[in-house]
């Protein structure tokens, strides 16, 4: 509950034009936590700029300022990617619904070159398995479908073809986001779904 209101104060701050208080330093950037994160969210207006406020100037921390941006991820596991040439996307809902991303929990994650997207995809996957709750049929078993079925691309140990695979894991990201019964389970296939159709991850259906 503290950690909750110090944020809140931290908004308060920023939306009214201060700088947050509570300095607490971390890492790389040996700033205040509360002031990157909120000031990030509160001054970031496109994805590059959002990449730019949020860079790290050592390089421990997310791409160095000036490093060539990959790929970026928005709201999270539960997002959604954009590439290199959609970081002049704007940071509104409404642009949002047109441009057919999601800005989700509003994170902004920015990845470089050195990401190996598979393996990110596969965390995403993992970390959705082990979340679910197992109320409902659709996340308790789409989730681990899911996961099952990049760890067989990702192996070469595909059943039938690479584009069986993917077709697969479009049929279980469908099931999920229609017939979850919560966010978690609705959601729990769009950054792997995103981040296939962006960037053609193990090959695009017509090419396999």
């Amino acid at each position: 509950m503290k950690t909750k209101i110090v944020c809140a104060t931290a908004v308060i701050a920023v939306l009214a034009g201060a700088a947050p208080g509570n300095p607490t330093r971390f890492g790389a950037f040996a700033l205040d936590l509360l002031g990157v994160g909120v000031a990030t969210a509160a001054a970031a207006k496109t994805s590059a700029a959002g990449a730019e406020t949020g860079g790290s100037q050592k390089g421990d921390f997310g791409p160095p300022r000036g490093a060539p941006i990959k790929a970026v991820l928005l709201g999270g596991a539960a997002g959604g990617f954009l590439g290199p040439d959609r970081l002049d996307v704007r940071l509104t809902f409404e642009d949002a619904r047109v441009g057919g991303y999601t800005l989700g929990s509003g994170v902004i994650m920015v990845l470089d070159a050195s990401v190996d997207l598979v393996d990110l995809c596969l965390r995403i996957a993992r970390f959705f398995r082990d979340e679910s709750c197992g109320q409902c049929v659709p996340c308790r078993v789409g989730t681990v479908r899911q996961e099952e079925a990049l760890h067989r691309l990702v192996a070469g140990r595909t059943i039938g073809t690479a584009a069986d695979e993917l077709g697969l894991l479009e049929d279980v990201a469908a099931v999920m986001r229609d017939a979850s019964i919560c966010g978690l389970g609705q959601t729990a296939a769009s950054a792997v779904q995103s981040a296939i159709g962006t960037f053609g991850l193990f090959g695009s259906r017509e090419g396999t």
